[in-house]
């Protein structure tokens, strides 16, 4: 597999890395360090060019979450004092605008795009129209189980919500009912049209559940029990899973084929982020010494 090196900020954390529809740009989110560093930062993967769209101010403004939403990136922002902003970065015009503010009670805010809806975790889970900038309606009341942790919106009547009782459930959020739950202590899920991934708690172990049959996926030549993972990646045909590990390995296992099907060392230390290009050629990843690699699968 071919592979592609470079660094950004050095000694500063990955956050996260995501393709834009064409494959052809990627976004990079880094904590930051110092006023001036670059905090997110796209990447022309034809030209090597960087176009960085946020800096650290005096008040510090830690990237999080990016979501592409077609020329446009969605982005969380979190400043030392705790007030987290959702912007949106429009390439063509090079704008950006805010679309929520509020303080954060959450140590991982989470958001998610489906069409021109925004899903915002900061305190509760809130559905947000995005061009009206308005608030369409509180999620919280979907889950009595626990204080809600994780919430990603699927598609135009689902959501995906994990509490810290460790309980991940698919909720229909018109009717409320449920229609996919397990229970898995995590720090970390993802997900496709087939697959549900999460890491366990702790950053401990990995746990992977085939979403229609509602059953566990059994993985052989990786030990998902005992390793220490900081990411994970599913690509979007549901065909490969990536592992990120704590001394820098990345590994890909084809859930078509049973195996493993790529392990190298790659970071100096943690592998903090991982994306899928959306046609599954790529692989991107993302250490904790800010150092970014793409290989192709």
């Amino acid at each position: 597999m071919q592979q592609t090196e470079f660094t950004l900020v050095k000694s500063i954390a990955i956050n996260q890395i995501k393709f834009d529809k064409t494959d052809n740009l990627i976004a990079i989110s880094q904590n930051q360090k110092k006023v001036g560093d670059s905090t997110l930062v796209i990447l022309d993967l034809s030209t090597n060019k960087k176009n960085v769209v946020e800096k650290t101010t005096v008040n510090g403004n830690s990237v999080g979450n990016i979501i592409w939403k077609g020329s446009q990136l969605i982005y969380e922002i979190t400043n030392n004092d705790n007030n987290v902003e959702v912007k949106i970065f429009d390439l063509k015009s090079g704008n950006s605008n805010i679309i929520s503010s509020q303080k954060k009670t959450l140590s991982k805010p989470s958001v998610s795009v489906f069409n021109e809806w925004c899903l915002i975790l900061v305190n509760t889970p809130t559905l947000i129209d995005i061009a009206k900038k308005e608030k369409i309606r509180d999620l919280s009341s979907l889950n009595k189980t626990g204080a809600v942790i994780y919430a990603q919106i699927i598609d135009e009547n689902h959501v995906l919500i994990g509490t810290e009782g460790g309980k991940i459930a698919k909720f229909n959020f018109e009717s409320g009912e449920e229609d996919f739950q397990l229970n898995f202590n995590f720090e970390f899920i993802t997900w496709n049209k087939k697959y549900l991934a999460a890491i366990g708690g702790g950053f401990q172990g990995v746990g992977i559940w085939d979403i229609e049959k509602g059953t566990s996926v059994e993985i052989v030549d990786i030990d998902l029990v005992n390793q220490t993972f900081y990411s994970i990646s599913l690509d979007k045909n549901g065909d490969n899973v990536a592992f990120g590990g704590r001394i820098g390995h990345v590994m890909i296992y084809s859930l078509k084929l049973g195996k493993e099907i790529y392990r190298e060392k790659l970071h100096k230390s943690g592998v903090n982020a991982l994306s899928f290009s959306n046609d599954a050629s790529l692989l991107a990843s993302g250490g904790m010494s800010g150092d970014v690699c793409i290989i192709q699968v």
